[in-house]
């Protein structure tokens, strides 16, 4: 990428933002919300332990950080403009 492009592109993204995770019952309705440091598997997968039931089927986007958990798991496909199932 040229050195003009990048400086075209910059603040986009996550710059400059703050990170927050979080979760709805959808039987509930309750949302929980919680502001991270990090977007990495670590933090995803133990909010996600710390806030849903192990019986739960947990709804996210396709990051990686949530592959390999422990609850059943639907994952949406930003990459093709698919933003809500359901």
């Amino acid at each position: 990428m040229s050195t003009k492009r990048r400086a075209e592109l910059s603040g986009r993204g996550a710059v400059g933002k703050t990170a927050v995770v979080g979760a709805k019952d959808r039987a509930t309705k309750q949302v929980t919300a919680k502001v991270v440091t990090s977007t990495d598997k670590a933090t995803l997968q133990g909010f996600v332990s710390d806030v849903a039931q192990e019986s739960a089927i947990v709804c996210t986007d396709e990051a990686q950080a949530y592959e390999g958990m422990a609850n059943a798991h639907e994952a949406v496909k930003n990459s093709i403009q698919e933003y809500v199932r359901g």
